[in-house]
């Protein structure tokens, strides 16, 4: 007799059907491994196994001007966390905004975008003067940071307590790695990091154009949120040392 002749499906057919969700488990298991490289570094940095001066080591021969200006840059970085979370709040009460921030759409998507690259850059050309419009403009992007992410105020109180417990021990952990690090350990994260990013925009921009059921979709969607947090957390890293290194090397 004759047998059945197998058509497999193509790699088009694969990708945009539907998905299994092992996209999912895969990113999950990723950052299950940075999380274990993560522990692995803090334990080894931490008992000083390391035969380089780490940053905290260091910080003991550090002039006060560096201190002061360490100390002001994360005052700022402090405040803008509690302007951004009253911006969400307020944001939060208006509809529009509202309607605007749940839509994940590529041209919804695009405009806040746009509008917190053009506030953080205006925010970044008047450090450089000194005046007071420097201050204006860094409430002007944490408002606009805020508004954004108004959304995540749909969660709830509960939620977003939890979810704030768990990010301050993500960077409580962290910045104790970069700290007891050698002092220019994660400065030479500078390129891969950039190409992560590139990567990342690419996946949230896919995202917005592929069937959202698909393979292909669930793929980028598992790199967006778990590519995401290793990569921010790999930032995190860097610009810890690389603040250190702004305060020691800026001029007076």
């Amino acid at each position: 007799g004759f047998k059945a002749r197998t058509v497999l499906p193509t790699l088009k057919q694969r990708l945009l059907g539907p998905t299994t969700g092992k996209p999912f488990v895969i990113g999950a298991i990723a950052t299950a491994g940075a999380s274990a490289v993560g522990l692995g570094a803090l334990a080894y940095y931490g008992m000083g196994l390391s035969k380089e001066m780490s940053l905290l080591e260091e910080s003991e021969l550090w002039p006060q001007y560096v201190r002061d200006r360490l100390k002001s840059t994360y005052g700022y970085l402090a405040a803008s966390l509690g302007v951004t979370a009253a911006a969400a709040v307020a944001a939060s009460r208006s509809a529009v905004l509202m309607r605007l921030s749940m839509n994940v759409g590529l041209m919804v998507s695009t405009g806040p975008a746009c509008h917190m690259y053009n506030s953080s850059r205006d925010w970044r050309y008047w450090i450089k003067t000194g005046s007071i419009f420097q201050h204006i403009f860094w409430l002007a992007h944490s408002g606009v940071m805020g508004s954004v992410l108004c959304g995540v105020c749909t969660l709830g109180g509960p939620s977003l307590l939890i979810a704030a417990w768990c990010t301050t021990g993500i960077v409580a952990g962290l910045s104790t790695i970069a700290m007891t690090a050698p002092s220019e350990k994660f400065l030479k994260w500078a390129g891969p990091l950039g190409m992560g990013w590139g990567v990342l925009i690419a996946s949230c921009i896919g995202s917005c154009l592929l069937p959202p059921t698909s393979v292909a979709a669930a793929s980028l969607d598992s790199a967006i949120i778990f590519g995401g947090l290793i990569l921010f957390s790999a930032f995190l890293l860097y610009n810890m040392q690389n603040v250190v290194k702004e305060a020691k090397e800026h001029p007076e």
